[in-house]
């Protein structure tokens, strides 16, 4: 990742797998794809990590957050 990262002139110590998998997980939170699946896809084990991502997630879609603009 970083190697890519640097090759297109981005700093590599600002991206690494962890991004990848934060950003899947945050991404199927706001989809509301079921979360057995998206922890198979993102092969996490620890139900707790994924969680954290998945209801931020989640948060980012909640039409309640719209009151937090004002």
């Amino acid at each position: 990742m970083k190697r890519h990262a640097a090759n297109i002139g981005m700093d590599p110590s600002s991206i690494g797998g962890h991004s990848l998998r934060s950003g899947f997980v945050t991404s199927a939170g706001k989809m509301g794809i079921p979360i057995g699946s998206a922890m198979a896809m993102s092969t996490h084990r620890d139900t707790d990590v994924f969680m954290g991502y998945y209801q931020e997630g989640e948060m980012l879609n909640n039409p309640a957050a719209d009151l937090l603009e004002d």
